[in-house]
């Protein structure tokens, strides 16, 4: 696996085979670059992710890398585990008592997004079970989380418990986080299911209605979309809000004036619900006033459908939006332009 850093505003993570690089650890160096529009020190109190140390989960074995404070984008071949490391980073943390625009709380469960198998995935033998270390800036400490699938009854599951550096066992509360619960740092997980085809979706199942957000994120999510995707006319006053049943597929995008969203495009469809995650967490901005100290938002994909001239156009509003919202974007990506 080779790894190339750009912590200062990107950090990005080629995977390549094992068996063309060997050893993960002569291979970490680190870059500073200079996106567009500079790099901004906040004085503001963040909670942030500082970084994921993989001792072992499936294929990936005894990886370390830091996460960026804003955008952290991981590319590489098929089946190397990228989708799974976005996993693991959802799932260390979440902010319940809130709702975002997808009407759900800021959580993902790993076990929820990707299958967990009791033959591949679980065992009781302590030196073969799965080990994934998260470090956090929470509150100006560091916690540490130890993530391994336990089993509860039938179910299976990716629990987050604390640990100290070295990853031993804490069973006590730290700075307000809980010995088995997750750091609470509102997070959002979007995924493929965004891009399933509404087309080709049995119509008992699809679910399109019309309806009003607060009118600071409808501007946004109108402007956003004519930024990335070109110019169109839309109803300036709400929404199109789509369900699709039996999948994780929801999300809120403009309301064409000249046709239905039901014939929008799978680019269009994407972008939908990666500005929903966006314009969620500045309504959640809003109702934490003062309390609000940033979020990760992580993204499967993020080039899906989109051309090379939109994919450039998303980079320059998640990078804006990462910025003004505090929020750690990571995704993972196969295009050459991301």
């Amino acid at each position: 696996m080779y790894i190339f850093v750009c912590q200062m505003s990107f950090f990005v993570l080629f995977c390549i085979p094992k068996d063309i690089i060997t050893d993960f650890r002569k291979i970490f160096f680190n870059i500073f670059h200079n996106f567009k529009g500079g790099f901004t020190m906040s004085t503001r109190h963040r909670n942030l992710i500082k970084n994921i140390y993989i001792k072992k989960f499936r294929k990936l074995k005894e990886i370390k890398f830091d996460i960026a404070e804003r955008i952290t984008v991981i590319a590489g071949h098929n089946g190397i585990g990228k989708s799974s490391i976005l996993g693991l980073i959802a799932n260390g943390s979440e902010l319940k008592g809130h709702h975002s625009y997808f009407d759900k709380i800021f959580q993902s469960k790993f076990e929820e997004i990707f299958h967990l198998d009791i033959n591949y995935d679980y065992t009781k033998n302590k030196e073969d079970k799965y080990s994934v270390l998260l470090k956090y800036e929470y509150n100006n400490h560091e916690i540490y989380k130890h993530c391994t699938v336990t089993k509860h009854g039938k179910r299976l599951r990716v629990v987050p418990r604390n640990v100290d550096e070295e990853g031993k066992q804490i069973k006590q509360t730290i700075s307000d986080v809980g010995p088995d619960a997750k750091v609470p740092i509102p997070t959002l997980y979007i995924g493929m299911s965004r891009v399933i085809p509404i087309g080709e979706s049995k119509r008992e199942h699809y679910t399109l209605t019309q309806t009003t957000i607060h009118e600071e994120d409808l501007r946004y999510l109108i402007e956003c979309f004519k930024q990335i995707l070109g110019d169109e006319d839309f109803n300036e006053e709400r929404v199109s809000k789509q369900y699709l049943k039996y999948s994780t597929k929801r999300s809120i995008g403009p309301d064409f004036q000249n046709y239905s969203y039901k014939s929008i495009s799978l680019g269009q469809d994407s972008l939908s619900s990666i500005l929903t995650a966006v314009i969620s967490f500045k309504k959640l901005k809003r109702e934490l006033g003062d309390q609000y100290h940033g979020g990760i938002l992580v993204i499967d994909e993020v080039d899906a459908c989109l051309h090379p001239s939109a994919q450039r156009n998303l980079l320059e509003v998640l990078d804006a939006a990462a910025k003004k919202l505090d929020l750690q974007i990571i995704c993972t990506s196969h295009s050459l332009t991301v």
